[in-house]
Order: structure tokens, then sequence, then C-alpha cells
């Protein structure tokens, strides 16, 4: 029971993390693309 727990918490956190940190990092490239379609 102990594994199921821990796994129940640190898999969402985990992927709210990733997801934030990737949109961090893709938003500068989204701006440089609509400049250059612009």
């Amino acid at each position: 029971h102990l594994n199921a727990t821990v796994l129940g918490t640190f898999v969402r956190p985990a992927v709210l993390i990733t997801d934030a940190y990737n949109a961090l990092n893709n938003q500068p490239y989204r701006r440089q693309r609509d400049q250059e379609l612009l």
C-alpha cells in the first residue's frame, strides 16, 4: 500500500511540473515563429 500512495502523490505533480516547464520553453520559440510569419 505504501508504493501505491507514493506513486499516487508523485505522478500528477511531476506531470504538472513537466507541462509548465515545456510551456515556458515553448513560448520564446512561438514568439520567434510569429514574428517570422508577420
